[in-house]
């Protein structure tokens, strides 16, 4: 199983002559007998931690020696204190021909390789005849592989970096001082009781605005990305309570009191199918919602191809009242809805130019508006100088094109709908020279626009 753990830092520095370069140890990827969710990284006891450690070097030289360590351990929280939870442990080197093509002496030293408190190891190399590691050399050279403790399956299972030199001692920094590794912070997984495997939550926020005015639901979707298989859902922290629409959603309902106002919490929800499992770690922020758009509603012009469904999130702070289509002015032919704060405009594929959605939103009592223009945008070329896009009754070359042209020119007005269209000289690219064109033509008696090609 592969997964990308979004997380590169330097482990520690190769030894080369000169000594001062930028080359190092990163964890690379794929980490093996894990599960990825977005913010959420987990391995289940019992479960193959596989990490491999990629070395870089970018120093202009042939690294002809190298000495580099790390610390295995199993932990309480990711800075807390070392736990005694390990059950298997094993590192090596990856086979990218070592002795045939860089050195002849790799070596791997384990120190305190008794599953007690930090393990440690170590990987060295020295050159005596071969040429070494090579200037912009950049590859996947060891792996570190680990299992927790099934008996003990919560905390976390962490990597972190104990250089040392040739003599042995682990240490911070090299004897001499010349050299001391970069390394970003401890890698750590954070071990469950879940099967290995892999389950993913979809479109799932990390941070939930909660209006305290009425109460709330939120909803989660996870599938099993190796089956499709049926999940099962289960809330393992936070107020309020789930229900369980279907094999892939449930939902989070809470209904708060005024208390609440201000308060910040955290709700952790569990997905789990027969063989794989993930858990959503969701910040909760308990809020005063207003009728107000807001910034949610700048006035900011949305884009759609023809025939495309255009979903934007207006992202309303703190939303706690209804929203509603208020109306669309010259209404295309299509769909436009709202869920939320979530707008979905879907226009025929026989529409085009440039429309106003109007979304609302209400408190029973008062009333706001917010005015959004969509332009539709069309490759096909139909009418040159049609410049605003409208094709409805029918395509024409008149003022408001000419209006149209004008903003986008020289007040940042919407681009045309159709570039080409738009183009009234025919030569290429929208410029001044094609407003100049369609004054001649529309008040002076100019040739028309040429012929869309």
């Amino acid at each position: 199983m592969r997964v990308r753990v979004g997380f590169l830092g330097v482990a520690g520095m190769l030894l080369a002559a000169p000594l001062a370069f930028a080359s190092g140890i990163s964890i690379t990827t794929p980490v093996y007998g894990t599960w990825w969710n977005s913010d959420h990284l987990s391995i289940s006891p019992g479960c193959v931690a596989e990490v491999k450690f990629r070395l870089t070097n970018t120093s202009g030289f042939d690294v002809t020696g190298f000495t580099n360590g790390f610390a295995i351990y199993t932990a309480e929280s990711p800075l807390g204190p070392i736990t005694n939870n390990l059950f298997y442990l094993a590192a090596d080197t990856l086979p990218i021909g070592w002795q045939t093509n860089y050195m002849e002496g790799v070596f791997i030293t384990r120190r305190s390789w008794d599953l007690i408190g930090a393990d440690t190891a170590g990987f060295s190399g020295f050159v005596i005849n071969k040429p070494g590691i090579p200037d912009g050399f950049s590859e996947d050279v060891w792996v570190i592989r680990a299992i927790p403790d099934p008996e003990s399956p919560f905390g976390y299972l962490c990597i972190d970096t104990a250089f040392f030199p040739p003599g042995g001692a682990w240490l911070w920094s090299s004897t001499n001082g010349e050299i001391v590794p970069d390394w970003s912070g401890r890698f750590c997984l954070q071990v469950e009781m879940c099967p290995c495997g892999w389950v993913v939550f979809r479109d799932t926020a990390t941070v939930i605005d909660v209006p305290v005015n009425a109460p709330f639901a939120y909803t989660f979707v996870a599938t099993n990305e190796l089956n499709g298989d049926d999940t099962r859902f289960r809330q393992l922290a936070g107020p309020g309570s789930l229900e369980i629409l279907n094999d892939s959603t449930c939902v989070w309902h809470y209904t708060p009191t005024p208390a609440d106002l201000g308060r910040v919490d955290v709700l952790k929800i569990n997905a789990m199918e027969a063989a794989v499992c993930a858990t959503k770690t969701v910040t909760l922020t308990f809020c005063q919602p207003t009728l107000s758009f807001g910034d949610a509603c700048p006035g900011t012009e949305l884009e759609t191809p023809v025939g495309v469904t255009l979903s934007h999130d207006l992202a309303i702070p703190c939303l706690g009242y209804p929203t509603f289509i208020a109306g669309e002015g010259g209404a295309p032919p299509g769909t436009c809805t709202i869920s939320g704060d979530v707008l979905n405009f879907a226009p025929g594929s026989a529409c085009r130019g440039l429309y106003t959605v109007g979304v609302g939103m209400t408190d029973g009592a008062d009333t706001v508006l917010c005015t959004i223009p969509v332009l539709v945008t069309d490759d096909a070329c139909g009418l040159r100088g049609n410049v605003d896009g409208k094709i409805q009754p029918e395509p024409v070359v008149n003022l408001a094109d000419l209006t149209y042209l004008t903003a986008y020119l020289f007040r940042g007005g919407l681009r045309p709908a159709c570039l080409e269209e738009a183009n009234v000289d025919g030569q290429g690219t929208v410029a001044v020279a094609d407003l100049t064109y369609l004054v001649a033509y529309l008040f002076r008696g100019g040739e028309a626009p040429p012929a869309c090609p």
